[in-house]
């Protein structure tokens, strides 16, 4: 994947994203932190960005400043390997940026090599165990860092406690955590999952990923992070997952980082040093332990390159233009011999990795149509079809940054968006009609035939006619707003991210609580126009 140099002789790991939300069903973590422009929502990137200063790290954390020089990158943009935290880049006039958060860094193009700045931070155990106790104000910033959610925080938190039982201290907690899943618990490493949990019938007991992976104790690094960070939020640590790579295997003062060395670990937040890393992987897969993170205090071997994976290399010294006094890259070629099957040279797990990034970064776009389609597909009453169409038109319009207040009538909502957005006369009567529907869903009489009931072939027709209504007042609407908004809208549609934080079940939820249906209302068919995060 890339090839650089550093005069770190214990280089960190090399982050490329990081993930907050993870959705329990599938198992799937979602991206977490880009560089965007708060006033517009559009990628902050240029030639020389500011870098944020990483989140919660005080002056009084021991470091070291050291840098790498990397040639040969393959990684495909917009993702960019590098250490955390950072603190400079030179990326030969390519354009770039860093989250405020989590410093995860984007590009706009490809950089065949580039050069970045880091701290290698070595906090020591007694200073993460004297760490103060979580803020009101830390525990508000990192909500997402901490939450639990069903079906696996019953058997997590049961689990944390056990295995933390008798520690203090976060730090104690964090490193009894990670040995449990380490080496005492029993654990194994594996690329191959092992099979769902039956009942005692043979039936598949319907875990979810996360928990099978606790009763089976057999997966590979995801796993073991995605345990990691889950008992640890149990415990009231905050947490998230980062995925990168693992810093590869030196030679000649080059350092090789190769497809599989793919790798995953929890990152921990402890108050005054901010995000720290965590290997509750066994040691024959992740790299060797931070010195804060090792109970023996001796030094473990870093991993090696997977079975089957590229080791050969043949490799001369070659400067190139980015050399440093620390030295360049090497340029090398791996050789597979014509007694290798074709197939064992290809990186199969990275792909599957770069296939997952790309799924994760689809995921909004994906949960959004995924939500309409369900809304169109279960509406069967005249009221469920305006319901339907007025929710679609409010949810798609909040997309491209287009909201209204839940005070506001279908009246008001009309006169406002016809005035603003200058609807012509078609898209005018096509808004009216929503409004009109929506009006009469809420207010008809119980009795009235024409709100509550109705022919199949009629309500199929209600519904054709709402979702074209639907569609032509928004594209009305976002032919008048800026391309990058309408990309946006496309692309990281909030009203997807409200699904896949489980937002949109929350507010549901809220609104049942109070109006006693989420079918029946304004309360379910107007929504406030408040910002989402993500």
């Amino acid at each position: 994947m890339l090839q650089y140099a550093t005069a770190d002789t214990s280089p960190p790991p090399l982050r490329v994203a990081v993930g907050s939300y993870y959705r329990p069903e599938p198992g799937l973590w979602l991206p977490w932190g880009r560089p965007w422009r708060a006033s517009s929502g559009e990628p902050d990137l240029s030639a020389n960005p500011k870098i944020p200063e990483p989140t919660g790290l005080s002056p009084d954390v021991p470091r070291g400043t050291f840098a790498l020089d990397v040639h040969r990158n393959l990684l495909a943009d917009p993702f960019l390997a590098a250490p955390y935290p950072l603190i400079g880049a030179e990326l030969a006039g390519i354009e770039w940026g860093a989250d405020y958060q989590t410093q995860s860094v984007r590009v706009a193009r490809r950089p065949d090599s580039y050069t970045v700045s880091y701290w290698h931070l070595e906090p020591t155990a007694a200073m993460l165990r004297s760490a103060p106790p979580l803020s009101d104000r830390s525990k508000y910033l990192f909500d997402l860092d901490l939450r639990l959610e069903e079906p696996y925080v019953a058997r997590v938190s049961s689990l944390a406690r056990k295995v933390t039982s008798g520690k203090t201290s976060a730090y104690d907690q964090a490193m009894a955590i990670q040995q449990y899943l380490r080496a005492d618990g029993g654990f194994t490493y594996s690329l191959t999952l092992a099979p769902h949990v039956k009942t005692r019938t043979g039936l598949d007991a319907g875990l979810d990923p996360l928990s099978n992976f606790l009763i089976t104790k057999k997966g590979y690094c995801v796993q073991f992070a995605t345990a990691m960070v889950m008992m640890s939020r149990a415990v009231g640590i905050p947490a998230r997952i980062a995925l990168g790579f693992i810093p590869g295997t030196e030679s000649k003062g080059v350092w090789t980082v190769l497809a599989s060395d793919a790798h995953a670990w929890p990152e921990l937040y402890f108050e005054g040093t901010g995000w720290v890393r965590f290997e509750p992987t066994p040691a024959s897969r992740a790299p060797a332990l931070p010195g804060y993170a090792r109970t023996g205090g001796g030094e473990e071997a870093p991993a090696q390159a997977t079975p089957g994976a590229s080791a050969a290399s043949t490799a001369s010294v070659q400067p190139g233009p980015a050399a440093s006094r620390r030295g360049a890259p090497e340029q090398s070629t791996t050789a597979v011999t014509d007694s290798t099957p074709f197939w064992q040279s290809i990186p199969w797990r990275w792909l599957g990795a770069l296939g997952g990034l790309a799924l994760l970064a689809a995921a909004p776009a994906i949960a959004a149509a995924a939500s309409r389609r369900r809304r169109w597909r279960t509406a069967h009453r005249p009221q469920e079809v305006a319901a339907a169409g007025w929710d679609d038109l409010r949810e798609r319009l909040g997309d491209l940054g287009v909201a209204w207040a839940r005070s506001w009538t279908p009246r008001a909502v009309l006169h406002r968006l016809s005035t603003e957005h200058d609807l012509d006369g078609v898209q005018h009567e096509a808004l009216a009609r929503l409004a009109h529907g929506v009006e009469t869903a809420w207010y008809a009489p119980p009795d009235d035939a024409a709100a509550h009931g109705g022919s199949a072939q009629d309500v199929d027709r209600d519904r054709r006619q709402a979702r074209s209504d639907s569609d032509l007042v928004v594209g009305a609407v976002a032919a008048g707003l800026d391309p990058r908004r309408r990309r946006r809208a496309l692309l990281f549609p909030r009203s997807g991210m409200a699904v896949l934080t489980g937002e949109r079940r929350r507010e549901r939820a809220d609104l049942a609580g109070r109006s006693g249906s989420v079918a029946d209302g304004p309360d379910h068919l107007t929504v406030g126009s408040g910002e989402r995060r993500g």
